[in-house]
């Protein structure tokens, strides 16, 4: 596993899909850092065949500079050139094994405009992510990915989050995209004061981006908490928009005020 922090400017021509209301739109950003972990794709034993008809057993290590490593069922090592594989071969590590990638977000906040039943004291804010996926090999990857991302709150009187919106993308590295894939999801949070003085609502807390391989492996974290740990954030995938959730992404009941504990039914 391996961290990589990036940051980078924004090329010109970006292929930018929104994934809110499902409408695609070009936009120009900024300057983007993000903090990534990044695993290597599941692999396993399998036949393979040259163009001379050739078939041998091994298992699928990287490609580099026009040839693929792989090691047999002894560990040993084998290397041959792209071009001398069927092309079937070729196709197969073409769409299965994902490139190496970066993913770089920007958040965007902005006050929304208050109405006149709003409370005295009270704060909503429209946060926008923009997340873009970008590929770092060079090797042509055919296959489709896909991207989860999550917006998630701070509730302002407690210690849970809440998970403001989670949307699901596909990402497809293409020449007209050139290998940039880039999605834009928008959530609202508001925290106010209660006529006692009790804070309650919430406030933008952070990011999670999770990238899965076409066979629904993970391969990259990216989030700006440093609490999330990559191997436990399956539970996360179960919330659904709205829910409320502990550090361990097990869902937690809706936050109440203090006023509300322990407070008795009478008749």
């Amino acid at each position: 596993m391996s961290i990589d922090l990036k940051f980078r400017w924004w090329r010109k021509k970006k292929c930018f899909g929104t994934i809110r209301s499902g409408t695609i739109r070009k936009i120009c950003l900024g300057l983007a850092c993000s903090l990534v972990w990044s695993s290597s794709a599941f692999s396993a034993m399998r036949m393979w065949e040259d163009k001379q008809g050739h078939r041998f057993e091994a298992e699928y290590v990287k490609e580099l500079f026009g040839s693929v490593f792989m090691k047999d069922a002894n560990n040993h090592s084998i290397d041959i050139d792209v071009k001398d594989l069927s092309d079937a071969d070729v196709q197969y590590i073409r769409t299965a094994f994902p490139p190496e990638i970066s993913v770089n977000v920007i958040k965007d906040s902005k006050n929304k405009k208050r109405n006149k039943y709003a409370r005295l004291r009270e704060d909503r804010k429209i946060i926008t992510l923009r997340v873009s996926i970008d590929k770092e090999s060079n090797a042509p990857f055919n296959g489709k990915l896909t991207a989860e991302i999550y917006l998630i709150g701070k509730e302002v009187a407690t210690d849970d989050f809440r998970l403001i919106l989670k949307k699901a993308a596909d990402v497809k590295f293409t020449d007209e995209n050139h290998g940039e894939c880039q999605f834009e999801i928008t959530g609202e949070t508001r925290a106010y004061t209660e006529y006692n003085n009790q804070e309650r609502g919430d406030v933008y807390a952070g990011y999670i981006v999770l990238v899965f391989d076409p066979q629904g492996n993970q391969i990259s974290l990216s989030t700006n908490f440093q609490w999330v740990q990559e191997n436990k954030v399956n539970p996360l995938r179960n919330l659904q928009s709205g829910d409320f959730f502990d550090k361990e992404f097990n869902e937690t009941p809706v936050p109440r005020p203090d006023y509300y504990i322990g407070r008795a039914i009478t008749f």
